[in-house]
């Protein structure tokens, strides 16, 4: 069993903290006046959006709660708007489908259905039949069992004695985790499934420009990571998650011509900044990710040998970045930014893009994220978020971007975060953000370090 280690940096990150929720017009980002051009490469788009945490008994929505109906139409129609206005290549749904279980009532399995099934149908008709391929990310609460639950419940829906299987049995026969493409690659010309994954785990990959289209995406399914994980034989399942991964990397690798990869899931590896201000000090920040769950195999160049799973994940990881792994998304803290992955000599190793959420549960307003990327190597260059200036408002007709904020002219956002210094990092922070003070703060002024401390994953954590 591994103790965490902590090292207290005062490297400051775009920090993991909330989308604007203030109603004074500063607080409103708006692109810098100076801003330098888009770098000059032919470009495409992505959508992600994240956390609906959709309650279907509940109309409009309040800061601290989660999803209702109201909220929910709201987003689906800037989801819609943003498909037709942007023409992204493809969407994904990081996770995260319905509400939350609260001290006055625990959600029952067949509410929890209800949620899930209404935002798998919404989703599906927002994108429509015509529209771009959609894919799904398992989520810590998609289990139908519970939060942090098995992807595949074996319980038994009380009204059918059957069992609720996966969260895609509540929309069954439309061809989840990939809406608008095919179940096979072979013989598809547009967005397909790749064989192997584990549709029991919800882990799978997928070309979502068409097996020729020179970009696999891998869909990791992070909560059998998690302390907070109650499926059966953690450990086992974990490595085996970890051996496809880095199969499906060396096959992207060793493909003809060589393939680009994004790696998509919901729980980022690292420090959870909740924790922060209700744990005490930082040095009690806890993991987003077990610290005691140990995993065997081979990973990188060592061979069968146990780790902790965020060592193991890092070790299959780092030696394809800026390599073949062209991007990350991750999800879960309905926060907006990025983590800087580093190696063990803090070096820069992959910059983590974080999909906010849509529910304003955290006290974060609603948002959707556009990511930008080169159409000839697939490297992030830029992302935008679409957002709320309320929970009960319309989206807002001015986004904001990194680019725009940073100031920043490198070739790939890879490259702009490589190259800013802490203050620069810091400047983006307060220029982009403004600090919410309920939620973890309500009682605990931020600290930027701490904060900071939270977004950078290492190894040994």
């Amino acid at each position: 069993m591994h103790e965490p280690r902590r090292r207290l940096r005062t490297f400051l990150s775009l920090a993991f903290v909330a989308v604007v929720t203030s109603c004074d017009s500063s607080a409103q980002a708006t692109p810098a006046v100076n801003a330098p051009p888009p770098p000059a490469v032919v470009s495409n788009a992505f959508l992600a959006i994240s956390d609906v945490h959709l309650d279907n008994r509940t109309g409009w929505s309040q800061y601290g709660a989660d999803t209702g109906t109201g909220l929910w139409h709201t987003a689906q129609k800037e989801l819609g708007a943003l498909i037709s206005t942007t023409k992204p290549t493809f969407v994904i749904y990081v996770g995260d489908l319905p509400r939350h279980s609260t001290g006055s009532h625990s959600v029952t399995p067949t509410e929890r259905a209800g949620d899930v099934k209404d935002v798998l149908q919404g989703l599906r008709t927002t994108v429509g039949s015509a529209g771009p391929p959609l894919f799904y990310v398992p989520g810590n609460n998609d289990s139908i069992e519970g939060d942090y639950g098995p992807f595949t419940s074996d319980s038994t829906d009380p009204k059918t004695g059957d069992p609720w299987g996966t969260p895609f049995e509540q929309d069954p026969g439309q061809g989840w985790p990939l809406i608008n493409g095919d179940a096979s690659c072979s013989g598809s010309t547009r967005a397909c499934l790749l064989s192997g994954g584990s549709s029991k785990h919800g882990y799978y990959s997928a070309y979502p420009l068409g097996s020729q289209g020179g970009l696999r995406l891998i869909v990791m399914n992070t909560v059998m990571f998690t302390s907070g994980y109650f499926g059966s034989d953690q450990s086992t399942v974990a490595a085996d998650q970890l051996t496809w991964v880095g199969q499906q990397l060396a096959d992207a690798a060793d493909a003809t011509p060589p393939e680009a990869v994004l790696l998509a899931m919901h729980v980022p590896p690292g420090l959870d900044a909740h924790s922060h201000g209700t744990q005490g000090p930082d040095d009690d920040l806890k993991t987003t990710w077990s610290s005691s769950l140990d995993v065997k195999g081979k990973w990188g160049s060592s061979t069968a040998s146990t780790e902790s799973i965020l060592d193991a994940f890092l070790a299959t990881v780092y030696p394809h970045t800026q390599k073949t792994i062209r991007g990350v998304i991750t999800a879960h803290t309905h926060m907006d930014g990025f983590y800087t992955w580093l190696d063990g000599n803090g070096v820069l190793k992959e910059v983590a893009v974080s999909i906010p959420a849509v529910t304003p549960g955290h006290d974060n307003n609603p948002a959707i994220k556009l990511i930008t990327y080169d159409v000839t190597n697939f490297e992030f260059l830029d992302y935008r978020t679409y957002f709320a200036p309320n929970p009960q408002s319309s989206f807002g007709k001015i986004p904001y971007s990194f680019r725009h904020d940073s100031n920043r002219h490198e070739a790939t956002l890879f490259d702009c975060v490589s190259a800013m210094s802490t203050a620069e990092r810091a400047a983006v922070v307060r220029s982009q953000y403004l600090v919410h003070t309920q939620y973890v703060f309500k009682h605990h002024p931020p600290d930027w370090n701490k904060i900071s401390e939270a977004i950078v994953v290492e190894p040994g954590l």
